[in-house]
């Protein structure tokens, strides 16, 4: 856990370095936006870590950033909506990684939540994960604003296997299904023998037995290269959260549950 908490804490020195010598490359985050990064550290490891107080130090020669107009920042736009303002929450337990994919999936269910939240949200995360992995995926086949959106977190890919792709959103744009599917690793991620080509058959049958109406992700929060091999999209969470935070901002949702629930992905992400 030590090593971790180094780990992490090294990292986020860097980054407040790079604010530093890149201002435009924060967006959104001038020193109050900074140190607001710096307390959701300061949460969960000593105040007395020699890395926070070296990235404390940095925070000093933090300047306001200019607008750029598009880029998304460092960690999303400063706001009081966002993560980095709560204190994270996984609601009483030490969760997994079915655990973080059946509450993330949960948050975007009608019947969980509202119907017009849960249907903004799917629809605001899946426009977050097109753009930060880059998926050529036209507007007019995404999900419209208002649309009902399917969401399955531990999605079976057929009855009789245990094979279970981690979240797939299914929903209809031009008259049409189109499917979504993403497999979410806390790691590096080498997928078993024929595990992704199962994924890949439930994705399609989802979008109605057309791969061309279809999107694949590997989430992870290590770089990998394997999914870009296999037709499969690899996207970091860090870059994910980015852009979320981003959407999540414009789009006003400022849930307090929800948003703790994100702080325990951002906290789950950084280190790595």
């Amino acid at each position: 856990m030590a090593r971790s908490k180094t780990k992490m804490m090294r990292r986020l020195a860097v980054e407040l370095e790079t604010i530093r010598l890149v201002p435009h490359y924060s967006l959104g985050w001038d020193a109050a936006g900074a140190a607001r990064a710096l307390a959701f550290a300061r949460r969960w490891f000593s105040p007395h870590h020699d890395a926070i107080a070296k990235a404390a130090r940095l925070l000093s020669s933090v300047t306001a950033a200019p607008d750029a107009g598009w880029f998304p920042g460092l960690y999303g736009p400063d706001t009081t909506a966002h993560a980095f303002g709560h204190r994270p929450n996984l609601f009483g337990f030490r969760a997994l990684e079915p655990h973080y994919t059946t509450i993330l999936g949960a948050f975007m269910q009608p019947g969980t939540v509202p119907r017009r939240i849960a249907r903004a949200r799917a629809r605001v995360f899946i426009e977050s994960v097109v753009a930060a992995a880059r998926i050529d995926l036209p507007v007019e086949a995404r999900p419209a604003p208002g649309a009902a959106v399917t969401v399955k977190s531990e999605a079976r890919v057929a009855e009789g296997h245990s094979e279970r792709l981690d979240l797939l959103f299914v929903w209809r744009a031009g008259g049409q299904p189109w499917a979504l599917g993403i497999e979410v690793k806390f790691g590096g991620y080498k997928p078993s023998e024929g595990q992704l080509a199962a994924y890949d058959a439930l994705i399609v049958r989802s979008a109605g037995g057309v791969t061309d109406r279809t999107c694949r992700v590997l989430l992870t929060t290590r770089a990998v290269d394997e999914g870009r091999r296999n037709g499969w999209a690899p996207l970091r969470w860090r870059t994910l959260l980015r852009h979320w935070e981003t959407a999540i901002t414009a789009d006003g949702d400022a849930d307090p549950t929800f948003a703790s629930f994100r702080a325990a992905l951002w906290q789950k992400a950084l280190p790595e």
